[in-house]
């Protein structure tokens, strides 16, 4: 009677001997459990249960058994959606760039492609690749190019998807030292990075199509800008924390400091001039002399083993630049290192000019040659005049002065200028 002492004015007896509390009826302990399950018939939760039985019964602790009863119904556990979820444990951050990745597929887009992602967990540094399948094969060919290029991680991190369970894929794996890790199955959130980056794929693919754009252009356009934009998580740009430097997108330019490595560029200068003095000195090289209007030979294909090196119709020199020398022949324009030309020489056509004959007033023939002892190179013999008997000169010429018979040049040979410095024996020997 404890239990109903505080309601005791609010009891009253019917005449049909039922207890009512005010207009609600008082139930016996006995049919309790029975009243509760039919209010509970078509499973309502626990609040349209208790205002159910509240408006037409009462018995001591009704809302705890209604609570109770409720809470155990198999039915409505295994339909109603759990809302309690485990606090977030963040992952930390790898101790270096390209260590620990993570990777994963999405798709398929309208065209039957899929996007196959892989992000570095440092950096944030995405590598997409759009393929065919889903298959390991496919997945280990844009592996083998991405760890190539980047170098190969230790952790690569991924869903319990088919490629990644495969044991080729396994066995990849292995062969390089990395150590596969799968996050928990049916919970994405174990892998958020590559969740998030693939949701904005999933925007910018879907974006493209709304504007009948290749989204395969758009997507490539899209990992340009977002490799350059600073991470709201690490402050700075993908592109920026892996390689060392600003990422310029070439529409907006970049005038951050450049820190320039001095012990790299004091060895690679010191390097090079090393290379070249030898190589200059292996291939005794020495600079051109080609000029713009220049006359040149360009080098051509060896077809045969009676082609000629060079082209014999001459180009002319329309641009130099340093070593590239760009010419011309007609409408056809050639740009080659300077390797490929040679300098055409030109051509002396001024015939020498021939001696004449003349007669001194002793009746003797004299053969001047001015021209040649105008042009003597200093060191060089001089050519005199030498006497000629005046019957062999007339035998020679005839009454009239004409010619009789065979003559020889009267043209003065003179040893090249490259042999002056050299005693040559006489004609016929020594």
């Amino acid at each position: 009677l404890k239990q109903f002492s505080h309601v005791l004015p609010e009891i009253s007896l019917t005449s049909d001997g039922i207890l009512l509390r005010g207009h609600r009826i008082i139930i016996p302990s006995s049919l309790q459990a029975r009243v509760i399950k039919l209010a509970h018939r078509g499973h309502p939760g626990i609040v349209r249960t208790k205002q159910l039985l509240r408006a037409r019964c009462w018995f001591p602790g009704m809302d705890t058994a209604i609570e109770s009863e409720v809470k155990k119904c198999r039915a409505c556990q295994a339909t109603t959606p759990l809302t309690q979820r485990d606090p977030i444990q963040s992952t930390p951050l790898p101790a270096r760039a390209w260590s620990d990745l993570s990777i994963d597929f999405s798709g398929p887009f309208p065209d039957g492609k899929y996007v196959l992602a892989i992000m570095d967990e440092y950096t944030r540094y995405p590598l997409v690749d759009i393929v065919s399948s889903t298959s390991a094969t496919s997945t280990l060919k844009s592996l083998r190019r991405w760890f190539s290029e980047f170098g190969v991680p230790q952790i690569l991190k991924s869903d319990n998807g088919p490629p990644f369970n495969s044991k080729e894929y396994s066995s990849f794996l292995e062969q390089l030292g990395v150590k596969p890790r799968h996050v928990t199955p049916y919970w994405p959130e174990a892998n958020g990075s590559s969740e998030r980056f693939f949701r904005t794929i999933k925007k910018t693919i879907q974006a493209a199509i709304v504007e009948n754009k290749n989204w395969h252009e758009e997507l490539e356009m899209y990992l340009l800008n977002y490799r350059a934009t600073p991470h709201a998580t690490t402050g700075k740009s993908p592109a920026e924390l892996l390689f060392r430097h600003p990422f310029s997108v070439g529409f907006l330019p970049c005038v951050a400091d450049i820190a320039i490595d001095e012990e790299v560029l004091l060895r690679d200068t010191a390097k090079k001039l090393k290379q070249a003095e030898y190589a200059n000195s292996s291939r005794h090289t020495k600079p051109h002399n080609l000029g713009v209007n220049d006359q040149v030979l360009l080098k051509q294909p060896i077809t045969n083993k009676f082609s000629p090196v060079f082209d014999p119709l001459p180009y002319h020199v329309t641009q130099v630049q340093g070593n590239q020398v760009t010419a011309r022949r007609g409408g056809n324009q050639v740009t080659r290192n300077s390797s490929f030309f040679k300098k055409v020489e030109e051509e002396n056509d001024e015939p020498e000019p021939a001696g004449s004959l003349n007669f001194g007033s002793n009746g003797l023939e004299i053969q001047a040659t001015p021209t040649a002892n105008a042009s003597r190179i200093p060191g060089t013999p001089v050519t005199l005049p030498r006497p000629i008997d005046p019957q062999a000169t007339e035998a020679r010429l005839g009454p009239s002065g004409t010619p009789t018979g065979p003559r020889r040049s009267s043209r003065v040979t003179r040893p090249p200028v490259k042999l002056q410095d050299y005693l040559l024996p006489p004609r016929g020997g020594m």
